[in-house]
């Protein structure tokens, strides 16, 4: 054996660069990203993340909004397994709220390539919610809610272009095998689920916006309920009055389910350019803190929030100059109710940020 030749082989894969995984932040037009990754994989899912909004946006035809920074989403990309105990669930992958001092979502940085896409898809859903909520001023009931996001969590998108109405294949089950739910069920009153209830809701709902979005006929009678439920008619009598026979509308929703092929429409990105967006590094305190941190935005009770503030203030004591970390301290001392803490931790922010919102409000 050539000792000398394998000893050169592994030392040039010791030395070969690799990806290089630290908490990284893409600042872009809609969306902040975090992540600890690479910035290649943090930069295009940032991308994909943009091109959706542009793909909605576009198949939807709106405008983007020119004042658009207090709707910006805040995205945490972790691991699966942070995912769920930041849920304090077992079955998620990711979640979403939304609030006016800036909605944020937590999602799996893994399962974004085409072999792996549950990652994606469900971020993708969470984000059609924030989307539809800071687009439209009007109501829209739960089945549609749900029912876009699924609608929106398909869209494939490439560099060249975005495509929306592909199978949600992720609720096949809910809707071959899963319980029927006809129409006149899903435009009553709210249910009680069970999970295996609430896959088939989904599923339903998204067939339900595939037909309304591609049949022209059926998209008019859409239009006109929404707009009923909106003047305050009761959402079964909004649906008789615009779609006639709820019995044909379930018929012809299986036929539609049958198809062979769906329709869909492919948006080129041509004349688009790509969306632009900074990444830089986070700052060593900020790296520190921000466990803690997604914890503190997740929300925590009064143990939890004197339990947090008891592990993150020796940390950020270590980053007394850092105004982020210290206006994070801050809101995470108020939840634990020491509020000299937090005022301190405030004033320190404000000493090198006057204008740090976040500890302005702490």
């Amino acid at each position: 054996m050539n000792w000398r030749g394998l000893l050169a082989l592994l030392s040039a894969l010791v030395v070969a660069p690799s990806a290089h995984a630290e908490w990284l932040e893409a600042e872009s037009r809609h969306f902040t990203l975090l992540a600890n990754t690479n910035e290649k994989t943090l930069r295009r899912q940032s991308e994909q993340l943009e091109r959706l909004d542009w793909g909605l946006r576009h198949f939807l035809g709106l405008s983007d909004e020119p004042e658009i920074a207090s709707r910006k989403v805040t995205v945490f990309l972790v691991d699966d397994g942070d995912v769920k105990r930041l849920c304090r669930c077992t079955n998620a992958a990711g979640f979403y709220f939304s609030r006016v001092s800036g909605s944020i979502a937590f999602g799996a940085k893994g399962g974004w390539t085409e072999g792996n896409d549950w990652g994606r898809i469900v971020l993708f859903h969470e984000y059609a919610h924030h989307f539809l909520l800071g687009t439209y001023d009007i109501a829209f009931p739960a089945w549609y809610s749900e029912g876009f996001a699924e609608f929106a969590s398909t869209m494939r998108i490439t560099d060249e272009s975005a495509t929306v109405g592909y199978a949600a294949q992720h609720r096949a089950y809910g809707l071959g095998s899963g319980e029927r739910f006809t129409t006149r069920q899903m435009f009553g009153p709210p249910m009680r689920l069970s999970a295996a209830q609430m896959d088939a809701f989904y599923g339903r709902g998204w067939l339900m916006t595939h037909y309304f979005s591609f049949d022209r006929a059926r998209n008019n009678q859409f239009l006109a309920y929404i707009a009923a439920i909106n003047r305050g008619t009761p959402s079964i009598n909004a649906a008789e009055e615009a779609f006639g026979d709820l019995k044909q509308l379930d018929r012809s929703l299986s036929g539609y389910l049958a198809q062979r092929r769906l329709l869909g429409m492919t948006m080129p990105f041509r004349g688009t350019p790509t969306p632009p967006m900074t990444i830089r590094s986070l700052r060593p305190g900020e790296a520190a803190m921000i466990d803690f941190r997604m914890q503190s935005l997740r929300g925590v009770g009064p143990d939890d929030a004197r339990k947090l503030y008891a592990k993150a203030a020796p940390v950020a004591a270590r980053h007394a100059d850092d105004a982020v970390v210290q206006g994070w301290l801050a809101e995470m001392a108020y939840d634990a109710g020491e509020n000299d803490a937090a005022l301190a931790a405030a004033a320190t922010a404000i000493t090198h940020d006057p204008r740090s919102v976040q500890a302005l409000l702490y």
